[in-house]
């Protein structure tokens, strides 16, 4: 979606300002040249898809004349529905990029696809999402229009039995962070990007069973999305770990994705089976060199409030300096970031403490 805003897809239009020569005929309707707002907007291949949308909401947001200023445009609060407004949210973006992997697969691997199939498919997307992105279950009483719109995008099913909380927001008591048991070191990393992608970057701090700030790391990246900045930040987390020669370490992050992703890189998987995406598979790869080195190491997945001191951190101080620190605690100079974290771990001992003597909840 970012190539797309910054008009830099490859389009035989881009592909040819490049000094390549080829057909610049589009490859689903074989009528214009294929452009980035042709193929995107306004092929009757994909007319067709957004013509599907139109009537399911009544309305849309979409530009006729530019595709950039329909992502632009789009609303991201159509509806007070939460169902409704999540599937109207991710309307565009997988319509795009539904049609752009059709063209590829019609140049690479020489298949085509009926709008109907990719209208199938754009359902499946957003059903799948909708059910990872809830936070609450559905209204049990819905507005004429409003279960119209589900039943059209194949979520009725989902409304009369409600759609289970993701497991980021079923997590049983009250949320704290708590220390690892004696002789293990404790991890919590987070990632942030203002815009995914947008200016982004990510931290990391390493504490032991008393709570104290044992090591950190901060990075700046630049224009990235959220989940190479929580790949990123789990990737400097082994390297440190390599460095310092540090076992049974505990890696918490708040990013359910992340941690089931390594995970999976973990047990063998190839890193390009797991994505396509050629950064990604990049970073995958070091992370599985790394984990052959490191072996008592356990991923854990973490509500936000139990990952607070490098979620509030990564959010707010990486985004605000470009400089980047990776150093045991008591290198940390004296500013803004040592007080910063100081505090949030002294939140977190007190906190602790107090749940444990209190025995509010089960330790």
């Amino acid at each position: 979606m970012w190539l797309v805003q910054q008009k830099n897809i490859l389009t035989w239009e881009n592909i040819r300002k490049r000094g390549f020569v080829g057909p610049s005929r589009c490859l689903l309707c074989g009528l214009q040249e294929e452009t980035m707002d042709h193929l995107l907007n306004l092929c009757s291949f994909t007319s067709n898809l957004w013509n599907w949308v139109a009537p399911i909401f009544k309305q849309t947001d979409r530009d006729e004349n530019d595709i950039t200023k329909t992502l632009k445009n789009w609303r991201k609060d159509f509806s007070d529905h939460e169902t409704v407004n999540i599937a109207w949210t991710l309307i565009p973006g997988f319509l795009i990029w539904d049609v752009w992997k059709k063209c590829n697969n019609r140049i690479f691997n020489d298949k085509s696809g009926s709008t109907q199939s990719i209208i199938a498919q754009i359902s499946r997307q957003i059903k799948e999402n909708v059910n990872a992105l809830l936070k609450e279950p559905p209204e049990k009483s819905l507005g004429h229009q409003k279960a119209h719109i589900l039943e059209l995008l194949g979520l009725q099913v989902l409304a009369p039995k409600g759609i289970r909380k993701s497991a980021r927001h079923t997590i049983k008591g009250k949320a704290f962070w708590k220390p690892p048991p004696h002789s293990i070191l404790k991890f919590n990393i987070d990632g942030a990007s203002k815009g995914n992608p947008g200016d982004a970057g990510y931290r990391g701090v390493l504490r032991d069973e008393q709570g104290n700030i044992k090591f950190i790391f901060h990075s700046h990246l630049g224009n990235a999305t959220n989940n190479m900045a929580e790949l990123m930040a789990i990737e400097q987390c082994l390297e440190t770990l390599i460095d310092s020669n540090s076992q049974n370490i505990i890696i918490e992050a708040d990013s359910e994705l992340t941690i089931n992703l390594v995970k999976k890189i973990g047990t063998g998987s190839a890193p390009d089976k797991v994505s396509n995406h050629w950064r990604l598979v990049q970073v995958y790869h070091r992370i599985q060199s790394h984990l052959r080195i490191l072996r008592t190491l356990s991923f854990v997945h973490v509500h936000r409030n139990t990952n607070k001191l490098v979620d509030q951190l990564a959010n707010e101080g990486v985004l605000c300096t470009k400089d980047n620190q990776s150093c045991p605690w008591e290198s940390v100079p004296i500013g803004k970031l040592r007080e910063d974290c100081y505090t949030l771990a002294s939140v977190d001992r007190e906190h602790y403490q107090f749940v444990k003597e209190k025995q509010l909840i089960k330790i």
